[in-house]
């Protein structure tokens, strides 16, 4: 379903999603220094609930609870065939993943 045959209720929180998701982006933007952790994260969260108001709203898919988006070099948990290497660091070179390094913590 199109977001423009949506409930008034649902295209306003669409609309409030978005407002949040791009006040934060934008201070981003335009501030020279460096993105704290706490600013990445506040982003983060309003992208995360600007999308879901998206699904609900009819205009995409939303990221599986077992899914992720991953940062170059950020260590994550994974889960493997074997069950060793519960943890993995991935290398991201231009959106593509060329490699994941598995450790065990």
């Amino acid at each position: 379903m199109a977001i423009e045959s949506q409930t008034a209720a649902v295209q306003l929180e669409v609309r409030r999603r978005c407002a949040i998701a791009a006040t934060l982006t934008q201070r981003f933007a335009q501030d020279a220094s460096p993105i704290t952790a706490a600013q990445a994260a506040d982003i983060d969260t309003a992208l995360v609930n600007l999308q879901t108001a998206l699904v609900a709203a009819g205009a995409g898919p939303v990221l599986p609870s077992t899914q992720k988006t991953l940062t170059s070099a950020v260590k994550v948990a994974v889960g493997t065939v074997s069950g060793s290497g519960t943890f993995g660091t991935p290398t991201i070179v231009g959106g593509v993943i060329t490699g994941i390094v598995l450790s065990a913590s």
